[in-house]
């Protein structure tokens, strides 16, 4: 499967996931599925992630195998591919690193 259908078919369980909670908006409901994922779903339709997070749940949860700058070039394609918007969020200073700025999105699942 290439790295593009198994980045597709994690958000779109995801996507999935945030629906279900949308339907059934109970503390246990809300407090299960993020523990299931180990990732915030935000906003008021818990259908906001941000970029770092979802790729750090597609690494380690979905074992998909995509570094970060990597992921961050193909996302906004992907979400655009499946009516999700990746939204620029900032652009993070990051010292730690030669090149200075970092790109970070919001996802919009829904």
């Amino acid at each position: 499967m290439s790295l593009r259908t198994q980045i597709v078919s994690a958000l779109l369980e995801l996507k999935d996931a945030s629906l279900a909670m949308q339907k059934n908006p109970s503390n246990e409901s809300l407090s299960n599925t993020m523990k299931q994922y180990d990732l915030l779903f935000a906003g008021e339709r818990f259908n906001m992630l941000l970029s770092k997070d979802l790729h750090a749940v597609l690494v380690n949860k979905f074992e998909i195998p995509i570094d970060l700058e990597e992921f961050h070039k193909i996302i906004p394609d992907i979400c655009a591919s499946l009516g999700m918007r990746a939204e620029l969020e900032r652009r993070v200073q990051n010292l730690k690193k030669p090149i200075p700025d970092e790109i970070s999105y919001l996802i919009i699942l829904n």
